[in-house]
């Protein structure tokens, strides 16, 4: 089986190293798909653009997994590689530790030393990385990103293509709406709508995301 990271950049790493440690033989090869750099290799790895990849591999020998950390990017990247019907990768760092009650959708990688309780959604195309930590029952929609030190309390519902930065707290029962973000070190305690750009402590709405773009 080979492993395509669709994204050749730092996300991209941390999910080739994951990879490599949690898979055992799993994978035969590890290579990269990037559409927007006229590079060769990167990180020790072959790179091809999607248009040379899908003519080269098959459905059968390939699972794909999307190393972009932008929301609304992932999500259109999942879009496409769903629409040529390829198979999703799930990456779990051999450190998390992720509840047999957790139903998990295609696509998620899930970097070291966090913990995903009983009963939690994660959807597709999800990236959840080092130390975080998301309480029972709470849902994470398609294509968001939750940063390092995340804190999700119980029956929390985080909507699609949502990026929560560093160090953000977010208390019990609240909702964060789709394509919103959530700025560095902020504490959510009461619903974020979405769309809209919040951030300090107490959170507070300060614009529209009306870019749709993080980075």
């Amino acid at each position: 089986m080979v492993l395509a990271i669709y994204g050749a950049g730092g996300l991209g790493k941390e999910i080739c190293d994951t990879a490599l440690m949690s898979s055992g033989d799993r994978y035969k090869e590890i290579l990269f798909i990037d559409d927007n750099k006229d590079i060769h290799e990167y990180y020790g790895k072959k790179v091809y653009s999607f248009e040379k990849f899908i003519n080269l591999f098959s459905k059968d020998e390939c699972e794909i997994i999307i190393g972009v950390g932008e929301p609304s990017v992932r999500s259109d990247l999942f879009q496409k590689v769903n629409d040529y019907a390829y198979r999703f990768a799930t990456i779990i760092h051999p450190t998390s530790v992720v509840s047999s009650s957790c139903t998990l959708g295609q696509g998620v990688y899930i970097g070291p030393f966090s913990f995903i309780s009983s009963d939690t959604v994660v959807c597709d195309n999800v990236v959840i990385q080092p130390h975080v930590m998301i309480g029972h029952d709470t849902m994470v929609g398609h294509s968001s990103v939750l940063s390092t030190n995340t804190v999700l309390a119980g029956n929390c519902t985080v909507g699609d293509r949502v990026f929560i930065a560093l160090n953000v707290s977010v208390e019990q029962k609240r909702k964060i709406g789709s394509d919103s973000i959530i700025g560095m070190a902020s504490c959510v305690n009461k619903d974020i709508p979405s769309n809209v750009i919040a951030m300090g402590y107490p959170a507070r709405v300060l614009k529209q995301n009306e870019s749709k773009k993080v980075f």
